[in-house]
């Protein structure tokens, strides 16, 4: 699947969701070795859509996490983050990096797989 195709399956899980009355909460994008900063672009394409239904509900938290042991990804991860964190600073949302040790799978991993849904009111915001 490629990432256009990809992108546009998560926005339409989105809206289905948006219209349910439903956001999500928490979600995570986790990198896989080697990701660098050519790959930020396409990331933050790909993360704009979750980062915006989280906006609209006034809270939620997006974890990147990478390899430990992989350098590259780190430090494009936390320029990934960075970026994030200006463009929703004072909206609730919450942007956090994290190294995992491990290679097996996340316990919650939005983009790529389900996301947690709560159900709340939107903020009058």
């Amino acid at each position: 699947e490629s990432m256009q195709d990809f992108k546009r399956r998560l926005v339409v899980r989105l809206r289905a969701l948006e219209t349910t009355g439903h956001g999500v909460d928490h979600g995570a994008f986790v990198a896989k070795l080697g990701f660098g900063l050519p790959d930020v672009l396409a990331t933050v394409a790909l993360l704009s859509s979750l980062v915006a239904s989280m906006v609209a509900f006034g809270t939620g938290t997006v974890y990147l996490w990478g390899q430990a042991d992989d350098a590259q990804a780190s430090y494009a991860l936390e320029a990934l983050a960075d970026a994030m964190r200006d463009q929703v600073r004072g909206t609730g949302v919450q942007v956090i990096t994290d190294e995992r040790s491990h290679s097996g799978v996340h316990e919650i991993v939005v983009v790529g797989a389900y996301p947690r849904v709560t159900s709340r009111p939107r903020s009058s915001a």
